[in-house]
């Protein structure tokens, strides 16, 4: 994670998907519900096709996600489902048969996927929620914007991915263009 937050400092566009990972933990005296995911999206144009820099994961652990397609005009949550083969996304949006229930004190660990094979945004999410306890809905946004590009036309002008799994002392940044 360190090593992203260095990355970030540079503004950098994730390439294909970027993700928001939050534990929702209810603190309020009453049970609510969310009952949607709201997407605010920023379109910048084209896919970067600059320098591509990435990092294999260590590992990952299973939660509840959703995807949201920012191709879209109006990006809805679907479940994906991640599995020993390939990924499913579901058709239907996730709450239109769906809500995530917390009783106080309960914890939920959600993610959300952002997905475009075709532009460059910046994007961000809100929760919405509800509670027969209160007069209107409450929205909750996650505070992250995040930024998402496509894989462009054009081939990266240069392709480096961080090796990690070299050890502390042989880990660095190390050019693959030619290995692709």
């Amino acid at each position: 994670m360190a090593l992203y937050r260095w990355f970030a400092r540079f503004t950098p566009y994730d390439v294909e998907r970027s993700a928001i990972t939050v534990d929702i933990e209810n603190t309020t005296d009453a049970a609510f519900q969310i009952r949607s995911i709201e997407i605010e999206k920023i379109s910048e144009g084209r896919p970067l096709d600059a320098v591509s820099i990435g990092y294999p994961g260590g590992g990952a652990s299973r939660v509840t996600a959703v995807l949201v397609n920012l191709d879209e005009s109006d990006p809805i949550a679907r479940e994906i489902t991640y599995g020993d083969g390939v990924e499913t996304i579901a058709i239907r949006p996730y709450f239109e048969d769906h809500v995530i229930d917390l009783k106080p004190g309960e914890i939920h660990l959600l993610k959300i996927v952002g997905e475009t094979l075709l532009g460059r945004y910046r994007w961000s999410a809100s929760l919405r929620i509800s509670s027969p306890s209160w007069k209107n809905d409450k929205v909750l946004p996650l505070g992250e914007i995040l930024r998402t590009s496509a894989i462009p036309e054009v081939p990266y002008g240069r392709d480096l991915a961080w090796s990690w799994f070299d050890g502390p002392e042989g880990a660095r940044l190390r050019d693959i263009s030619d290995l692709s």
